[in-house]
């Protein structure tokens, strides 16, 4: 496997709502693990909505989104770009993997910036599902996952680092069962 990304880079989004093509990405966390020195890099971004007024209360209230919260997020184009260039190469792996990548894939056309992750992308949450018996937890999400094994969940206000934190921590205890 020489030609092997060196990099994971573990991704969670905070964003306006559930569909990737009316909402917009608010926040993305990450925690890239260079594999061969075996450390860790976290970085957070905090973007500026286009069009809040579409936003989903629900979301807002989960993500904790304020405008003076906001007040000095930057334009998408920008983040994604330090994005790229932390990322490039990387494998991408995050607890809900569908969700956080639909809506980068949208990002990075509306953008129209290359994605630059490596093309193989894990699930941390379809990890969860081979690796815990379903009788042992009620559901997967991030949180009954967490408690499962012994890891403090998420604050009830997410932030996008907190769940890549959060995405590294099960991802490790997961490799180990």
């Amino acid at each position: 496997m020489a030609n092997s990304p060196k990099k994971i880079a573990f991704v969670d989004l905070e964003t306006t709502g559930l569909d990737p093509f009316k909402h917009e990405i608010i926040e993305i966390g990450l925690v890239i693990y260079d594999v061969e020195k075996g450390t860790l890099e976290e970085l957070n971004f905090k973007i500026r909505p286009m069009n809040i007024a579409a936003a989903e209360p629900k979301a807002l209230e989960v993500n904790g989104y304020t405008e003076s919260g906001w007040k000095n997020a930057l334009p998408l184009r920008a983040v994604l770009q330090e994005v790229s260039s932390r990322c490039s190469g990387a494998y991408f792996l995050a607890y809900n993997a569908t969700f956080d990548w639909s809506f980068l894939e949208a990002a990075y056309e509306k953008t129209r910036l290359p994605i630059p992750c490596h093309y193989h992308r894990l699930c941390i949450m379809s990890m969860a599902w081979c690796k815990i018996p379903k009788v042992k937890v009620e559901g997967y999400s991030l949180k009954t996952v967490c408690v499962y094994l012994g890891i403090e969940p998420e604050p009830k206000v997410h932030r996008a680092l907190n769940g890549a934190k959060k995405a590294f921590e099960v991802y490790m205890a997961l490799s180990k069962i």
